[in-house]
């Protein structure tokens, strides 16, 4: 398993300028045990960017972030919402970005 830590938040922010809309993208597996990138953070960090003035378009807790053809095939059941976002949030290790 890998740990991970999340990024404070005004450095996430910073990367967001200009930004406007973000859809969330979480991990069912170390980022959800480490609690930096499951069901709830990625519920607290929806609060906190719309706090902000960001629209988030909507989220999604991948399986196993990591797993590159199962991340495509259920970010495909979110097509219209990853498409309507500028960017993409991902809380998860450096292998699940």
């Amino acid at each position: 398993m890998i740990i991970s830590k999340q990024k404070p938040f005004e450095e996430i922010l910073a990367c967001l300028t200009g930004i406007e809309r973000v859809f969330l993208v979480g991990c069912g597996e170390c980022a959800t045990v480490c609690q930096t990138g499951g069901e709830q953070q990625l519920v607290e960090m929806k609060e906190k960017l719309e706090a902000e003035g960001k629209k988030v378009t909507g989220s999604m807790v991948g399986e196993s972030a990591c797993h590159i053809l199962n991340m495509k095939r259920e970010l495909r059941k979110h097509k219209a919402e990853v498409e309507d976002a500028q960017a993409l949030l991902v809380m998860a290790c450096g292998a699940g970005i």
